[in-house]
């Protein structure tokens, strides 16, 4: 009974690796790059805005 149960814990411990394994793949391919760019045109908004409220501002 015991040598049944041991391949199956082996099997659930892969499976659990392998889907550790996954997630930080598309982390790394997706997410993390989509982030990145977001952050740049985030940024790029905030310089746009800050630039007209500098305008209105002067006038």
């Amino acid at each position: 009974m015991l040598a049944d149960v041991v391949p199956l814990i082996d099997r659930i411990m892969g499976v659990l690796k392998d889907r550790k394994a996954l997630a930080a793949m598309r982390f790394t391919e997706h997410v993390e790059p989509l982030f990145l760019d977001m952050c740049l045109v985030h940024n790029d908004y905030r310089e746009t805005f800050r630039e007209l409220l500098d305008q209105v501002s002067v006038e």
